[in-house]
């Protein structure tokens, strides 16, 4: 069974690698396919020999009605294939960890819910040592230009509920932020006269931080319960100290007001955590 789970996700894995060279999408339930432009001469010599074909089906078929079959059939795949796009690929890489990533290293999460008018929200990261700490904090920094007011969600944070014993928590940089944008502007138009008539697709490399926590914690019902969209909280790294949970003061938090907390179900298409885990549980 594990092996079966493990050949399924690598499927998956490599169906989303196709999709960057092959895709078959629906413009008004019209079928269109999109392909890499290093395919446009497989597709020249194939409309060439389907052409071929119809010349010589033609010639060899003696009833009218087997030959306009043919040539309605081979028109059809060759109107299909006519109407293909293409398109080139631009890979934008976002800040990765220069330290060995150790998962096992982040204990837990705390939450913490506000007593007092302008004090903030509260979402701790346990870790294993201080060390790895700092290490994961700056690598979020890196998400958001070094800067500790995350105003414009460059890092994302979810909270996927499974089910009513278990939660996933997710950190990732936000793959919609303005540079990305920027530079795929800048390289569609470096590209225009080059590439004329190609579609640029971008893709972005990055790492999704997961871990499943058991759901057992008061404070994380609590948190759920006050919380409101757009409402300030910081991100505190914390350490286990001779079993007592601490703040690491040395470590600045982060300060955001934005957090998805979504039920694994409610996940479509559109949510990066779908895909994601819909890899992640089949291993």
């Amino acid at each position: 069974m594990k092996l079966y789970k493990k050949v399924k996700a690598r499927l998956h894995l490599l169906n989303y690698k196709r999709k960057s060279y092959v895709e078959l999408s629906f413009d008004k339930k019209i079928p269109r396919l999109k392909l890499h432009e290093k395919y446009r001469k497989h597709v020249i010599w194939t409309l060439r020999f389907l052409t071929l074909l119809g010349i010589i089906s033609s010639f060899l078929s003696f009833i009218p009605i087997i030959a306009g079959l043919i040539t309605l059939t081979l028109l059809g795949i060759q109107t299909f294939i006519e109407k293909t796009t293409y398109h080139y690929n631009s890979l934008y890489v976002q800040p990765l960890p220069d330290f060995e990533y150790k998962p096992d290293e982040w204990r837990a999460v705390v939450y913490g819910v506000p007593t007092e008018e302008k004090v903030p929200f509260l979402i701790g990261l346990c870790f294993e040592t201080e060390e790895y700490a700092n290490q994961i904090f700056s690598l979020l920094r890196a998400y958001n230009n070094n800067e500790n007011v995350d105003s414009e969600n460059n890092i994302c944070i979810s909270l996927i509920i499974k089910n009513v014993s278990s939660y996933y928590f997710l950190i990732y940089p936000n793959d919609e932020k303005e540079i990305i944008k920027s530079t795929r502007d800048q390289i569609t138009s470096e590209n225009k006269l080059e590439k004329y008539g190609l579609e640029h697709q971008q893709l972005v490399m990055q790492l999704v931080v997961c871990k499943e926590f058991p759901y057992k914690s008061n404070t994380l019902t609590r948190f759920r319960e006050n919380y409101r969209d757009g409402e300030s909280y910081q991100l505190s790294a914390y350490i286990f100290d001779d079993g007592e949970l601490r703040e690491i003061k040395e470590i600045e938090p982060i300060y955001k007001d934005t957090i998805k907390i979504k039920r694994k179900e409610l996940l479509d298409k559109t949510d990066i955590e779908y895909s994601y885990l819909k890899v992640a549980d089949k291993f």
